[in-house]
């Protein structure tokens, strides 16, 4: 893969549907006894499909049967989405191989409506105990549509190239879309492997959809999880282990092989959000914009996540600065020492779990538009800016910003 398209996209699973390692016909597998069904939901058709290629694979090939179960949604860009499993639990198939479950007539995977049908029927097929869900696509975390690369439009959470030409004219969700699309309590994990997720933000509008969040505050180089699939994966399947335990192996793991590169492919965060004391977060949180000041004057100084951060050459007219700032440290700025202390406990108990690389995309002054990492709280939050008046307007209107400052 050349470094220089590695670094421009943002994405995670990737997956290969071959005759080598597919049963090459529709199924529909009865459960049986089945404690946890995870789905891999991929949205490539986009720009990242000539890199989603393998994942499935991957997974393959280091899974194990444990009564579990793996589905994966994939939509390609050069094929109808189809809903895949991972088997090798009967006689008759001892080694694990993807067999096709459905296929479906091309649609928009970046729609709430899609996706929330993928997990009903997910449910209806396969009834658990316990629902993780890995979602891969582009993702901007909770900006809203058309405000990721132009600021005064495009990423929010999914991209489906052809989306703009189906029903509702739109390639992407919307923050609030996808948490509505998501019934409360339906899962026990959301991994997102897609850039720029791990904000207060989203973690606040998914609070009751599970209760973890595993997030990067900043992008997400190429193959994501790839190297690590055929090895860690299984982790998330073994309900044996306790969860908690689980995603922190699988993360480690990952971080752990990131750190194994030099230069710009040591470019890594992640962070394991649990949900459960978010709302007693936003209550510390609304005490600290109700008794201070929420100006912050020296926000070019604090740790951005985001690699806008500078004028844009191409586009000069536009000024683009960062819009993901390490959550503790723009806190800091704004609290009193009282407060401070409160929000820093409850973060120990919210950011079970974090880990980043010193810099990203080679660091401070690198062609990449690189930064150093020297603070990461593990969640990132917006802060409004006078160069993003439109940006802020549409801020007010998160649940986050309601429990915080909600006038």
């Amino acid at each position: 893969m050349k470094l220089n398209l590695l670094l421009k996209y943002c994405f995670v699973i990737t997956i290969s549907i071959s005759a080598a390692s597919c049963i090459n016909e529709e199924e529909v597998f009865v459960a049986r006894d089945i404690e946890r069904v995870e789905l891999i939901y991929i949205a490539s058709d986009n720009n990242l499909d000539e890199f989603t290629r393998g994942v499935a694979e991957k997974i393959r090939s280091g899974w194990q049967y444990t009564g579990n179960r793996t589905l994966i949604y994939f939509d390609s860009r050069y094929a109808p989405p189809k809903l895949l499993s991972i088997h090798g639990d009967c006689p008759v198939y001892p080694e694990p191989y993807i067999a096709v479950v459905e296929t479906y007539e091309e649609e928009h995977s970046a729609n709430a409506e899609v996706m929330g049908r993928v997990m009903r029927r997910v449910r209806e097929l396969y009834p658990a105990e316990s629902y993780g869900l890995i979602f891969s696509s582009h993702s901007s975390g909770w900006l809203p549509e058309g405000t990721y690369t132009n600021p005064f439009s495009s990423r929010s959470i999914g991209h489906d190239g052809n989306g703009g030409s189906m029903s509702d004219g739109r390639s992407e969700m919307n923050l609030d879309e996808f948490a509505n699309a998501i019934p409360d309590g339906e899962f026990d994990y959301i991994i997102f492997e897609t850039c720029l997720m791990a904000g207060v933000e989203v973690a606040y509008e998914l609070r009751n959809k599970a209760k973890y969040i595993v997030a990067s505050s900043a992008e997400i180089l190429g193959d994501g999880f790839n190297f690590i699939y055929p090895t860690a994966h299984r982790l998330l399947m073994e309900t044996n282990i306790p969860l908690e335990v689980a995603l922190k192996e699988f993360n480690a793991t990952y971080m752990n092989h990131m750190k194994s590169f030099s230069g710009i492919g040591a470019s890594a965060t992640m962070g394991i959000i649990k949900t459960e004391k978010l709302e007693e977060l936003a209550m510390v949180v609304a005490d600290v914009f109700q008794t201070n000041s929420s100006e912050i004057t020296n926000i070019e100084y604090l740790q951005h996540f985001d690699r806008h951060a500078r004028e844009d050459n191409v586009h000069p007219q536009r000024l683009r600065y960062p819009r993901f700032f390490d959550f503790e440290e723009t806190l800091e700025q704004i609290a009193q020492p009282q407060q401070m202390a409160s929000v820093r406990e409850l973060l120990k108990e919210i950011v079970i779990w974090k880990d980043a690389t010193s810099t990203m995309f080679g660091g401070e002054g690198s062609s990449y538009d690189g930064f150093n990492v020297d603070r990461h709280s593990g969640m990132t939050i917006y802060i409004p800016q006078d160069a993003y008046l439109k940006l802020n307007e549409s801020y007010k209107t998160t649940e986050w910003y309601k429990a915080t400052r909600g006038e």
